[in-house]
């Protein structure tokens, strides 16, 4: 699968909102794990259970992508081992949240 991260002028791969143990930054080749708790959407509310956001195709990811141009950072698409994963039943795009992730590289 695929994820959006922000990449950093020093190549540092960060989360695009929410960290993971108490920081943004990811590794590559690291395992991830999502921790599971109720969380809504900022935009309008919908409650569902957390997990990272994976889109299944490259195509799909830079899609999405443009949904975050406003953001002013580099975005950067990652191909990702997704674990456990499930849709995001709400989404406008086909996201899949996933209980944990291993960055396998820049796509």
């Amino acid at each position: 699968m695929y994820k959006l991260f922000e990449l950093t002028p020093e190549g540092e791969v960060k989360t695009l909102f929410h960290g993971v143990n108490g920081s943004r930054s990811m590794q590559v080749g690291e395992m991830y794990h999502s921790e599971r708790k109720e969380v809504s959407d900022g935009t309008n509310g919908t409650r569902y259970t957390s997990g990272f956001h994976c889109l299944p195709t490259f195509k799909d990811a830079s899609s999405y992508r443009r949904r975050f141009t406003a953001l002013h950072r580099t975005i950067a698409i990652f191909e990702v081992a997704a674990f456990n994963t499930r849709p995001k039943a709400h989404s406008r795009d086909p996201v899949f949240l996933a209980d944990s992730v291993m960055i396998l590289g820049e796509a």
